[in-house]
């Protein structure tokens, strides 16, 4: 190339200037360039391809939108049409699908692996994926592939095309669980939680929340705004509230926690609602075991099993029976000091044949609850019928 321009810039043209022949030269030097490229033997394999013009697509949902008329909606698929530029008709194969909960269709068709169908020269085929109906505030991925071969000898090409379906909560409440847990002495305790509003128009997602369903005496203090409305994804908006309420300590009763459903929503009507639950516990008396069964055991012979006591409210105490080993039940401790949990062996020594069952009172020195009822069961047979036993533990 570089003879080539000397060779221009050493012929003269008359009425042509020396800034005028070496734009002549250069476009000839481009022309004898583009004339070798020309001339190698047949196309490379990028430039005659298949190809899908959106082999990644995002559609966002609200939930209060998802209705029986999902399936047939236009957002609840994804189109992707592929359009042969190879000169000569193509066959595609399903290389993949991510999951048989979606549908891949071809037309009336629905595909699977190794299903084929041919693309026209220069003509384009179109495939639809279907995903399922959102439930839960998510974002979920849904993806295909399909490959060709473009000519005998080249790789294999391939072909991967995605749908992220994007569902949202109107209501979104952080934690979904909240817990005010008191023992005897304890003040009223605080709970914490964070909502955000999202909406189709700024002016709605920016309205105050209001909440519904606390227990008696509890004090919510003024929802407090953490920014203002905000655009997200494409046309929604969402603001974030903290919200405090401070839990009154319940009386103590035989049920150690309740659940308190806590409902939120917007301060419009007909707004879209979310429930929170609230679990009250108080600690207080013992945990141990509801039920011990040994399973089948032999007549006559002792078995035992690991059991443990515990204090809900960690005041520590003493079990003291029962403990006598002549008795069909018995407990003995691993300690006899006063702790706040306690370990132990129960064993059973069975006297009659036929299924055993029995409450078992485990009396302690606890300043709340001197004794914890624990039913005991077992199916007693004969010693000859019987496989081995093991020991095993047994958790409150």
């Amino acid at each position: 190339m570089f003879l080539v321009v000397l060779v221009c810039l050493s012929v003269s043209v008359p009425g042509l200037s020396m800034i005028s022949r070496l734009n002549v030269c250069l476009w000839i030097c481009l022309g004898v360039t583009c004339a070798g490229c020309g001339s190698s033997s047949g196309p490379s394999p990028g430039s005659s391809i298949v190809s899908c013009s959106t082999p990644t697509q995002t559609k966002t949902w609200l939930l209060s939108e998802v209705d029986d008329s999902f399936d047939s909606h236009p957002d609840a698929s994804f189109s992707f049409p592929f359009w042969n530029q190879t000169g000569h008709p193509v066959t595609l194969r399903v290389r993949s699908i991510g999951c048989s909960c979606y549908q891949v269709k071809h037309g009336a068709t629905r595909l699977k692996i190794d299903d084929q169908f041919e693309i026209g020269t220069d003509a384009t085929e179109t495939l639809i994926l279907y995903s399922p109906r959102p439930t839960v505030d998510r974002v979920a991925d849904y993806h295909f592939s399909v490959e060709y071969d473009l000519k005998p000898g080249f790789p294999t090409q391939i072909i991967s095309c995605k749908g992220v379906l994007v569902s949202v909560s109107e209501v979104r409440v952080n934690p979904g669980v909240l817990t005010a847990e008191f023992v005897k002495d304890s003040p009223n305790q605080k709970v914490r939680l964070e909502v955000t509003r999202t909406a189709r128009q700024r002016e709605v997602a920016a309205q105050r929340i209001a909440m519904s369903g606390w227990p008696p005496g509890t004090v919510v203090e003024e929802p407090e705004p953490l920014g203002e409305a905000t655009e997200v994804l494409s046309g929604l908006w969402k603001r974030s509230w903290r919200v405090t309420a401070l839990i009154p300590k319940p009386e103590p009763t035989t049920t150690p926690q309740e659940f308190w459903p806590i409902s939120v929503t917007g301060a419009e009507p007909g707004s879209p609602q979310n429930v929170v639950q609230l679990m009250v516990r108080f600690r207080s008396g013992l945990s141990g075991p509801r039920i011990v069964h040994f399973g089948e055991v032999a007549i006559g012979k002792p078995v035992t099993r690991r059991i443990q006591i515990l204090a809900r409210d960690d005041q520590p105490f003493r079990i003291l029976g029962p403990s006598d080993s002549h008795e069909v039940l018995s407990l003995q401790a691993d300690s006899s000091e006063a702790m706040k949990a306690h370990w132990g062996n129960l064993t059973m020594t069975p006297q009659a044949i036929g299924d055993f069952r029995q409450i078992m009172q485990v009396t302690t020195d606890h300043p709340e609850q001197a004794s914890l009822a624990v039913e005991v069961r077992a199916n007693v047979r004969q010693e000859t019928k019987l496989p081995e036993t093991t020991e095993q533990d047994a958790k409150p």
